[in-house]
């Protein structure tokens, strides 16, 4: 085990560090979480990863699932505003996992102004109309201040005395879009010692704003990327695992249809778990914490941060009754700044219900600026 684990270890830290402070937040919906049990939970999920979600918190869960699973989620975030999905399949073997996975998340009806500004200047009238003088047409050598046609908007401001109306938005010409982003992932596990299992997942990112259709968007602004998750669990004990996961393993580059590239920074996830029992197995605790872990410099908009690295903490809990019924607490980083100690926390709720081969989840979670976010799982045992 030592043996195996520090050269997996080593090359999860190097990964990390190779892409520090590039590109914070881009393709930032993969760091939403997936499933109602695990976010419940706070996304405390690193070393527990044992449904058909496994693939997103930790590809080497997948060893975890003895039958085979189909996994589905659907999340209202903020009041409806955004709508993000979740679809998964895993099929394990004797000694080996594979799985494959879908998420989508959309938002509709986003203002698009590209066609809508009016390089006017700031007394917002139209060249050649009555009122509109040469005395602000930019140029870049005689009238480098000038403010009509220089490819900016130059708003009203009300610190300057007598100042002018500023340029506007013709609301005409105001077009409503959407933004879809898409990872499809493919999975794969296996036992790599007694009690030691890892994984790796590839995964095909797809983002665009423009006109929906069936598959998603046809748009100009698009982007596509490509990147690895690896993944590792250890059972120290039958009821304590530790586990590891390393999201975006070499970097996930991102490239637009304008030739603009950007890095998704690789971040490690550690969790630590433990299960205990009671009343002759009828009643189970399970407890989880995790920590994550990033390299990009995200400083006061993480809990804790050192130069380039930062670091966020989630916890989790849940007890379950006779296998069946569930529920479930946990909390999460919340974007609310808590001076002088950066990032406070969110608490999450939610509750669960295991029918025969039917597993259905609720959570809950709640933001300090915006509405709160519901979502529903369904899971299946083949």
């Amino acid at each position: 085990m030592r043996l195996i684990s520090i050269p997996v270890l080593v090359i999860m830290i190097m990964g990390s560090t190779v892409y520090s402070y590039d590109h914070k937040y881009a393709a930032e919906f993969l760091s939403i979480g997936v499933g109602a049990r695990a976010l419940a939970m706070g996304g405390a999920f690193t070393s527990i990863a044992d449904d058909a979600t496994a693939a997103y918190w930790n590809p080497a869960g997948l060893r975890a699932i003895h039958s085979r699973q189909i996994g589905a989620m659907h999340a209202a975030q903020f009041a409806n505003e955004i709508k993000y999905d979740f679809l998964s399949f895993v099929l394990p073997e004797e000694t080996e996992s594979f799985g494959i996975s879908l998420i989508r998340m959309g938002i509709d009806d986003i203002p698009y102004t590209e066609d809508a500004f009016q390089d006017w200047g700031l007394d917002n009238i139209p060249p050649g109309e009555d009122g509109d003088t040469e005395d602000d047409d930019y140029d870049p050598i005689n009238n480098p201040d000038g403010t009509e046609g220089n490819g900016q908007w130059d708003p009203y401001d009300p610190d300057i005395d007598d100042a002018l109306p500023g340029e506007g938005i013709d609301e005409s010409k105001i077009e409503y879009k959407s933004d879809v982003e898409m990872a499809l992932t493919l999975s794969y596990a296996k036992d790599a010692a007694p009690n030691l299992y890892v994984g790796i997942n590839a995964k095909i990112l797809r983002q665009g704003i423009g006109e929906k259709n069936l598959l998603g968007l046809q748009s100009d602004d698009s982007m596509f990327g490509f990147g690895f998750d690896l993944g590792a669990m250890y059972y120290v004990k039958p009821w304590w695992v530790v586990g590891a996961s390393l999201h975006d393993a070499f970097g996930t580059l991102l490239v637009w249809n304008n030739g603009t590239k950007n890095t998704r920074a690789p971040m490690l996830k550690l969790g630590n778990s433990v299960r205990l029992s009671a009343m002759n197995e009828q009643l189970d605790l399970l407890a989880a914490v995790d920590f994550d872990i990033r390299f990009e410099g995200r400083e006061t908009a993480s809990q804790f941060s050192a130069g380039a690295m930062s670091a966020d903490i989630r916890a989790g809990t849940e007890l379950l009754y006779r296998k069946a019924i569930a529920l479930r607490i946990g909390v999460e980083p919340s974007s609310r700044d808590e001076e002088p100690y950066g990032r406070a926390w969110n608490m999450t709720l939610g509750a669960g219900l295991h029918i025969h081969r039917v597993q259905l989840d609720y959570a809950l979670s709640q933001h300090p600026v915006f509405d709160e976010s519901h979502r529903v799982s369904l899971g299946f045992v083949m």
